[in-house]
């Protein structure tokens, strides 16, 4: 017995030497699965957090428009502030260009206001409209990024 590693034959230490091989291979076959899915899922999570960063970014962007139209603020019409230039004024009226005028007054934006909002009164538009509403209004006047 002791010639053969404590096996009576050989053919039993060749079986037991499989069997440790294929108990072998298969922990290394299943810790390289272990590392694939782990490499799947960690480029899926650093994904997710590039989408999610890039979603709270534009959430953060349209809720301070949305405040600064609230308030009649924006870089376009007191941007004259800063520059010492003129009080803007509407290039199709000819009148001082105020946010209550690009949401509310323009007759110019009048077709694309009709398309997504109709209102009385500037408080009506914030009390009645949906924000995302508001905000598709913008971007179809082409003043998003000027506000």
């Amino acid at each position: 017995m002791d010639v053969y590693c404590g096996h009576s034959r050989p053919s039993q230490l060749l079986l037991s030497s499989c069997q440790n091989s294929k108990h072998h291979l298969s922990k290394q076959v299943f810790w390289i699965f272990v590392k694939v899915l782990m490499c799947h899922f960690l480029h899926k999570k650093a994904i997710v957090e590039q989408n999610l960063i890039v979603l709270q970014s534009l959430l953060r962007n349209m809720y301070y428009l949305l405040n600064r139209l609230r308030i009649g603020h924006s870089r376009l019409i007191h941007s004259y502030l800063l520059s010492g230039d003129d009080f803007p004024t509407c290039q199709s009226c000819g009148i001082p260009l105020t946010v209550k005028h690009i949401l509310v007054e323009c007759a110019n934006l009048w077709d694309i206001r009709e398309k997504y909002f109709t209102v009385s009164s500037f408080a009506d538009l914030f009390n009645r409209v949906d924000n995302h509403t508001v905000i598709d209004f913008i971007k179809e006047t082409h003043c998003y990024h000027q506000l």
